[in-house]
């Protein structure tokens, strides 16, 4: 799924691959008690305080940026706390059984992508 190129119908975002491999790889050290969870929590201009919250997910849609991680897993620990763990793993199951990721999205999640697009460009972070 990684390597699909971006003009495929099967392309998954990359800010859902290395989101989710963050989130992933920072419960499993959290877990384990190798680390603390937070510790995985990266910086963004996107994730900045209100009023510069910016969160643009098209941006990071394609590329290698800090922000396909840090924004990648602020989105899958979002869609994990609306969902739950085992949808968001069903969008990779569906895509690999021929769905496209947006069909899957949509599926497993509830929302269309355009639609969580949305959603995440009107999150306004509270400095905390």
């Amino acid at each position: 799924i990684w390597n699909t190129p971006d003009d495929d119908p099967h392309f998954v975002p990359m800010w859902f691959i290395e989101g989710a491999a963050v989130t992933y790889q920072a419960a499993v050290v959290d877990h384990l008690e190798l680390g603390d969870y937070f510790l995985y929590d990266g910086r963004s201009s996107m994730l900045l305080a209100h009023p510069e919250t910016n969160i643009d997910m098209k941006l990071i849609e394609k590329g290698w940026s800090g922000d396909v991680y840090s924004v990648g897993q602020f989105a899958t620990e979002y869609i994990i706390a609306s969902v739950g763990f085992e949808p968001m793993l069903d969008i990779i199951t569906s895509v690999g059984e021929g769905s496209t990721f947006e069909e899957a999205f949509e599926m497993h999640v509830g929302i269309s992508l355009d639609s969580f697009y949305d959603k995440m460009s009107n999150i306004q972070i509270v400095e905390g």
